[in-house]
């Protein structure tokens, strides 16, 4: 017999089958189609991710990052660059100066590069915010 660890909802679905291979197969065919609907709605969600602002970088990237692997996984062709350019691009305005900084005088982008240059403007960034607290000036109005 057979034991599912599987949400409720998906667990229904699987309940008539009695081999584990039945079962990866019905999961596989639910859950990981290559159907051209399936991989238009991945590349959709791609091309429209957007981080809000003041969201959490490193989440985001993750987000990203697990997007182009679900596409990729569906035999998508998505060139390095591309993804790279399309993170760059999903970034709110603030990042502006680090993207125009990333892309003037390269003639190629290369994701990984990207995304450490995004990590690291991340911890600069926090490490300028916990200066500004520490070096923060109270001004008193004395009467």
């Amino acid at each position: 017999m057979i034991r599912l660890a599987l949400a409720p909802e998906i667990k229904h679905n699987m309940l008539k089958e009695t081999t584990l291979k039945a079962l990866w197969e019905k999961l596989e065919n639910i859950y990981a189609s290559k159907s051209l609907t399936n991989c238009l709605c991945m590349k959709i969600k791609l091309y429209q991710l957007k981080m809000e602002i003041g969201g959490d970088l490193h989440d985001y990237i993750n987000k990203f990052n697990q997007l182009v692997s679900q596409l990729l996984n569906a035999d998508n062709k998505l060139s390095d660059e591309e993804q790279a350019l399309l993170l760059l691009a999903s970034l709110p305005r603030s990042f502006k100066a680090l993207v125009q900084t990333l892309l003037v005088g390269r003639s190629t982008l290369n994701l990984d590069e990207v995304t450490v240059a995004l990590r690291e403007n991340g911890k600069m960034m926090r490490t300028e915010n916990v200066d500004d607290e520490y070096n923060a000036i109270a001004v008193v109005e004395s009467e």
